[in-house]
């Protein structure tokens, strides 16, 4: 792995854009857009703040033009009223296109989610890991809850054995698998590192990279699109790193259900097994994905009789087991041959 370059907080003020996709979060962005215009504006006066309305349907574009008119935020903020709701990737691909349709883009561009608020300096830390790593495609913040409770936001990329250790939550696998395991144990006091890929709740990304590599794959409804995105930029000799200066606060699962990484509410379930399915057929080997899905059915079932054995609840939702054996049942199930016909 090689080392960064030294951390500097004050670096030649790159120019940025912020993208936000909103849906039905409209109060939240109200309570941080004061904020967030604020932090913008001290590292560059050019930084510009693009919020994407995904057909929200409940008065939230409307809502936040109306404050922005009031604050006199014209200058800083860009509401866009997408007409349509194609999904997270879509969403941010919808602002991306303006920032890059420009004749001279801004050197990176920052992804928030509207249930997440950052700390005040971190764009400038963001700004200053990119500016002084050209390899870096990718920054990301670590992250914490509500109550402050630290964040897993850096990870590695998907594999059978990390499928394994992440559903079978048992400490002696987590030994023989730790090379595999997924989230990566976050340090608030940690110097910035590599990693694979890291949280899209909060993470800033050089324009050139985009430019490259492309953006957000819209097939992705829900979840995974920041995996493939840099899984993407991995494979094209992008380096992704977690910066631990830049801290971001990220009440997750405000506008989808999802919590945890996995989904709490029975119709994204099938949006979170959608992405997973879609992930490791666009970046693995067809046997890799079955291995993969082995391996999550596996671990879950020694997950399930570990918990009945032993009478302690299982943290795994019941119903996200179901829809994986039944997609799993779908994809990989013997397909009867229609018969001949003459």
């Amino acid at each position: 792995m090689s080392n960064p370059a030294p951390h500097n907080p004050k670096p030649d003020n790159p120019a940025f854009a912020t993208v936000m996709v909103n849906y039905r979060a409209g109060d939240l962005i109200l309570e941080n857009l004061s904020r967030l215009v604020e932090q913008h504006q001290l590292p560059s006066g050019s930084n510009h703040i693009y919020i994407v309305d995904n057909n929200s349907q409940n008065g939230d574009a409307e809502k936040l033009q109306n404050f922005i008119q009031q604050k006199g935020f014209e200058n800083n903020v860009t509401i866009i009223a997408h007409p349509v709701n194609g999904g997270f990737g879509a969403g941010n691909n919808v602002g991306l296109t303006h920032i890059l349709k420009q004749a001279a883009p801004p050197e990176m561009i920052m992804f928030l989610n509207p249930d997440a608020h950052l700390h005040d300096d971190s764009l400038t830390a963001l700004t200053s890991f990119l500016h002084q790593n050209p390899k870096a495609g990718f920054a990301g913040c670590s992250i914490k809850d509500n109550d402050e409770n630290l964040q897993s936001s850096a990870f590695r990329f998907f594999s059978p054995q990390g499928e394994f250790e992440g559903t079978v939550r048992t400490g002696i696998f987590s030994k023989i698998f730790k090379n595999f395991i997924v989230p990566l144990k976050p340090d608030p006091n940690q110097a910035p590192f590599k990693c694979d890929w890291v949280s899209g709740a909060a993470f800033m990304a050089r324009t050139k990279t985009i430019q490259e590599i492309g953006s957000f794959d819209e097939a992705y409804f829900l979840y995974f699109e920041e995996t493939d995105l840099m899984k993407r930029g991995h494979d094209s000799g992008w380096e992704t790193w977690q910066v631990p200066q830049a801290h971001a606060v990220h009440q997750e699962g405000f506008s989808t259900g999802a919590q945890g990484g996995v989904t709490t509410q029975k119709p994204l379930a099938d949006y979170w097994y959608h992405s997973r399915n879609l992930y490791f057929s666009k970046h693995h080997r067809k046997m890799t994905h079955f291995l993969a899905d082995i391996a999550w059915l596996k671990g879950s079932a020694l997950y399930a009789l570990r918990c009945t054995i032993t009478r302690k609840p299982t943290q795994t939702p019941s119903q996200l087991q179901w829809t994986q054996i039944k997609n799993f049942i779908r994809l990989w199930g013997v397909k009867k041959k229609k018969p001949d016909t003459d």
